[in-house]
């Protein structure tokens, strides 16, 4: 019988003593499963480099919540704490952007705008020309690289870019050259379905804003180019000259899925 009683002790003190975990402490937290203390050390998770945000076999079967810390860099992974969610790797948002916010899927952002005004010529040899290089940035997620030629995303996903443009032809009216189109570009080529087709034959000053839903790759520059609709390769006189007007022509990307 005393070693029933002595047995029963020992199972709940057991559970008792299970219930809860505390690391450099002995009163862990009564809400807690694991407290840690400590006053200059950290918690170093499992560092795993994960092949894409489906990978399920380098964590074999990863259960959901599942929390690692990844270390390679690819078209749709960046270095991070990475949460798995029964399908896909998200990363968890560490405090580090701009904008603040808990932890929970990371939304990318950024935005770049012309800061002062510049000029454009489109002569016979201008039939892909990017903007005049921003030269103001403005706030952005850590997953956003913002560029005086472009935003580059560190993530790749379906992003809304928006692009405003506010521009006036200066010189020379061109019969031939009645109309200009501005698009986004990635890496410098055109990205088809993006354009804005706007007329130049009068001195007015103009304004747009375009709104696309786009895929966008990760760690590919992405920016506003601007094209002549008349005839190329030929010599066209006079030039046409477009201001471009700093402080209302910008760039926006944000991150949607």
């Amino acid at each position: 019988m005393k070693f029933f009683y002595n047995f029963i002790l020992f199972f709940l003190f057991s559970f008792y003593s299970f219930s809860q975990v505390g690391i450099n402490t002995t009163s862990p937290d009564p809400s807690s499963i694991l407290d840690i203390s400590a006053t200059n050390k950290g918690v170093l998770f499992p560092r795993v480099a994960l092949t894409g945000i489906n990978d399920n076999r380098t964590v074999a079967n990863p259960a959901e919540g599942l929390l690692i810390y990844n270390t390679t860099h690819n078209s749709t992974l960046t270095s991070g704490f990475y949460v798995w969610d029964g399908s896909t790797w998200n990363l968890v948002n560490t405090g580090n952007n701009s904008g603040g916010g808990s932890t929970g899927s990371t939304k990318e952002y950024g935005e770049i705008f012309l800061a002062n005004n510049a000029t454009l010529q489109l002569s016979q040899y201008t039939d892909n020309l990017s903007l005049p290089n921003m030269q103001t940035t403005g706030l952005s997620s850590s997953n956003v690289k913002l560029l005086s030629n472009g935003i580059q995303p560190k993530v790749s996903g379906t992003y809304k870019v928006t692009y405003t443009v506010t521009y006036q032809r200066v010189t020379g009216v061109n019969s031939a050259i009645k109309n200009i189109e501005f698009y986004l570009s990635k890496n410098n080529n055109r990205i088809n379905n993006t354009a804005t087709v706007t007329e130049i034959l009068d001195t007015e000053i103009h304004s747009f804003t375009t709104v696309k839903l786009l895929h966008l790759d990760a760690y590919q520059t992405y920016f506003i180019n601007v094209s002549k609709t008349g005839p190329s390769g030929t010599n066209i006189t006079p030039i046409p000259e477009i201001k471009i007007f700093g402080g209302t022509t910008n760039m926006i990307i944000e991150r949607i899925d």
